[in-house]
């Protein structure tokens, strides 16, 4: 909302048009509904605010994974979360990880992967933090399909979907824009969470 943002901004653009101000860290960027369009909102303000002066910064914090590239934003990066993960590998020998994880295996009789945790916290923190706002895309969803589809799940079915497909995802979220098609990447995330999210529901 233009206005809001304007109310909202006041003191960052005012601070913009300081040459002593190199630039604003945007904290978190995937809070936004639409990242890409607050952004270009910023650019827009930050370099009108900055007069003709030297361009303003725009960092955001955003946990890439390994094979996750920044879309194209107007920005000149992140705030450095990648670059701290491969320090850190540097210093992690991988025969003493295998140790350390044994270890952890023997001590609490829970050998499962990294991947199958984290798994299992995703699903519990949308049962913690996110059931209302599960429940309101469920009925969104619900409502989306057809009465006289042949396999029209009940909201329950679709509440436990929705929320495996949600955890299975390896990004935090996809960026589809407001009346745009999913782009190839996040198609490819959705394909994969879908598969991963059929597989567990398959084996229960």
């Amino acid at each position: 909302d233009p206005d809001v943002f304007e109310l909202t901004h006041q003191l960052v653009l005012e601070l913009a048009a300081d040459k002593r101000l190199a630039g604003v860290r945007v904290d978190p960027v995937d809070g936004r509904r639409d990242p890409a369009q607050y952004l270009q909102m910023l650019r827009r303000a930050l370099d009108q605010a900055a007069q003709g002066g030297e361009r303003p910064v725009i960092l955001v914090e955003k946990i890439l994974e390994r094979d996750e590239e920044l879309p194209p934003w107007p920005v000149e990066g992140t705030t450095g979360y990648e670059f701290a993960a491969d320090v850190t590998g540097l210093f992690i020998d991988p025969a003493g990880a295998e140790a350390i994880r044994l270890s952890c295996a023997a001590a609490t009789g829970d050998s499962r992967t990294f991947t199958a945790r984290a798994t299992e916290a995703k699903r519990r923190g949308i049962d913690v933090l996110f059931a209302a706002r599960l429940g309101h895309v469920c009925a969104r969803m619900t409502r989306a399909v057809p009465r006289s589809a042949a396999s029209r799940p009940n909201p329950a079915e679709m509440s436990v979907a929705l929320q495996e497909l949600s955890a299975q995802l390896e990004v935090y979220r996809t960026y589809r824009r407001p009346g745009e098609r999913a782009t190839s990447g996040d198609r490819r995330q959705l394909d994969h969470a879908a598969g991963a999210a059929r597989n567990h529901l398959a084996g229960r």
